[in-house]
């Protein structure tokens, strides 16, 4: 659960990179799971929306041909949506932002160049527009303290936000770079279904339109589909992709322009395995074009230990983990730059641009498809891995703080990482989480080559209940009876009575929310049950709550108090103080029993 407020300060998750930063005058707060409730996404119910269908045009996948990477140009020969009903399906327990045709205090404008200007917005790496954008590699490998990040999706997916993908290397004169391959833009229907396989989000843009001009504005993910999509004024509009996935808008409205639209995207694209797939299978996907560096890279790809003698799974995982051990650091001055990206990659310095830009180069060389995606505080790649399609992969490199502004999002996005986590990239996140008191990352969860391990102590046990696990319920006293050494003769020789045992005592902890913010109410639930199955009505049960990690019970802060009914159930509705101190913290309920029952605590 996450604590935290309007318009939030946060931790940067895996792959902050770096720039320069500046106090803001707007609300900064922490981003994180402040009661960590981990908990399994969550597929809603279909449901049947009115909903204004403005238009269903051919939905062009983005998938590599023989030009290369991205989308390419639409055919007749490949699938349509099926037609729509006046009333489309929709789904998701996201509400819909307002169609207000006023711009947020903390929110950008979007235009025919990207985010129009402001003195907030950095570019670290590179550009915010799509169109003629590049980027070099550079020697300014050092991190800095923090960057602005303005959020337009619920959840949000900060730092993930795609503003610009980049897809085809160039070399020149000795630079190292990425830019946009050119290539046909495809038009992308709304009014689609939501798939088994699929998350959905909510986006917002308020756009600066002019007729006739291709409207870059920011995606989750490049083979996104639209669901619903709205504005206000309610004018017709186009939404386009590129070959590389940068999504565009196309309208003859002339004016500020409220576009809202709910997409779906692949579970796969956040946190799918790569399965093992031959490198025929890659044959004729990308022409790496530089024929003068290929020796270059080569060698660093044999330094590194990988070679097409391996398998492209094996070779993949070992250039994430490579890529991962990088360092936020000065460029060593001892080392010759005549060639950036073999003075970069041997010795692993560099944060996030530096990182995704050097990868690209080096998976291009090996054959495989990869895009550098940026926005104005975060750098990172996507693969495109036959069988799986485009994936997301953070390869690390984070500021310490990240301040991001956000009109509507409610929750955080934190899909699994189970790609490997060398332990130099933990010890990055244990920096971030230490400066900032913790924040959401890329490998929030659990899965080979995870970083995160789930903590237990001993003598607790998992609940389970009709709305699934409820939390750790540790019996406290049992634990002291069953461990206490009791003399059983006085200093005088007298014996001892011992004190009748008492009956043990089970507590389970249900909450509503993953994340809430300070003012709003965080409602709980549970239920405390006895061995004996008596009566458990009129007890007291105190609710804590602690900074993460913390598991003294002195660092812990009572909340509130419930007292349960007749079966043994309790409720709470409270509300966190605006002076409530943003962060990561875990949640306790206990009962402290009596002199017949024996106390319980959940978490």
């Amino acid at each position: 659960m996450c604590v935290s407020a309007g318009a939030r300060r946060l931790a940067p998750a895996k792959g902050q990179c770096f720039g320069k930063g500046r106090v803001m005058r707007w609300t900064k707060v922490l981003i994180a799971l402040a009661v960590c409730l981990v908990s399994a996404v969550l597929v809603a119910q279909q449901r049947v929306h009115q909903n204004r269908i403005l238009h269903e045009y051919f939905d062009g996948e983005v998938a590599p041909s023989s030009g290369g990477e991205g989308a390419g140009e639409a055919s007749s020969d490949m699938p349509t949506a099926p037609p729509l009903p006046a009333v489309a399906q929709s789904t998701g327990e996201l509400q819909p932002p307002p169609l207000s045709g006023e711009v947020g205090r903390d929110e950008l404008v979007w235009g025919a160049e990207g985010p129009s200007p402001d003195a907030r917005l950095e570019e670290p790496n590179g550009p915010l527009n799509p169109f003629g954008s590049s980027h070099s590699l550079d020697t300014r490998t050092d991190r800095v303290d923090e960057l602005n990040y303005f959020e337009n999706f619920d959840p949000s997916i900060i730092p993930f936000k795609r503003v610009v993908a980049l897809n085809r290397f160039r070399h020149v004169r000795g630079a190292y770079s990425v830019e946009l391959e050119s290539g046909r833009k495809v038009q992308v229907s709304s009014g689609n279904l939501l798939r088994d396989d699929e998350e959905v989000f909510w986006g917002t843009f308020a756009i600066n339109a002019l007729p006739n001009q291709w409207l870059p504005i920011a995606s989750v993910a490049p083979d996104q589909r639209i669901l619903r999509l709205e504005s206000e004024p309610p004018v017709p509009l186009e939404i386009h992709r590129d070959i590389a996935g940068n999504h565009f808008v196309m309208t003859q409205h002339r004016g500020l322009l409220r576009l809202n639209m709910q997409v779906a995207v692949r579970t796969d694209y956040f946190a799918g395995e790569f399965p093992d797939v031959s490198w025929g299978e890659f044959d004729g996907l990308v022409d790496f074009e530089h024929p003068e560096v290929s020796g270059v890279v080569q060698g660093v790809l044999r330094d590194i230990g990988v070679s097409k003698r391996q398998s492209p799974r094996e070779v993949l995982l070992t250039l994430i983990e490579y890529f991962r051990d990088f360092e936020g650091r000065a460029f060593p001055e001892d080392v010759a730059t005549d060639d950036l990206f073999k003075a970069i990659v041997d010795t692993q310095v560099g944060v996030c641009r530096h990182r995704s830009l050097a990868f690209l180069v080096a998976l291009r060389a090996l054959g495989i498809p990869v895009h550098y995606v940026y926005n104005e505080a975060h750098a990172f790649v996507e693969i495109y891995w036959p069988r799986l399609g485009w994936r997301r992969v953070d390869l690390g490199g984070a500021a310490d703080e990240l301040n991001s502004a956000s009109n509507q999002a409610s929750s955080i996005h934190q899909p699994p990482d189970s790609l490997p986590q060398p332990q130099r990239f933990l010890d990055e996140q244990e920096r971030m989480a230490s400066n900032t008191e913790g924040g959401p990352s890329e490998g929030g969860g659990s899965g080979e080559g995870s970083g995160e391990n789930s903590e237990s102590s001993e003598n607790s046990e998992t609940v389970e209940t009709a709305e699934g696990t409820e939390g750790s319920a540790n019996v406290e006293g049992s634990e002291l009876s069953e461990t206490a050494e009791v003399n059983d003769v006085t200093a005088e020789g007298e014996p001892v009575e011992e004190p009748p045992k008492r009956i043990a005592t089970r507590l389970t902890l249900s909450a509503t929310q993953t994340s809430i913010r300070r003012g709003e109410e965080l409602v709980l639930s549970g239920r405390l049950s006895a061995a004996d199955n008596r009566l458990m009505a009129n007890k007291v049960v105190e609710i804590h709550v602690a900074p993460l990690g913390q598991v003294n019970p002195s660092a812990r802060t009572l909340v509130d108090q419930a007292s349960t009914d007749l079966n043994g159930r309790y409720s709470s509705r409270t509300v966190l103080p605006p002076d409530f101190a943003v962060g990561r913290w875990t949640l306790f309920v206990h009962y402290k029993g009596d002199e017949e029952l024996d106390a319980s605590s959940a978490e």
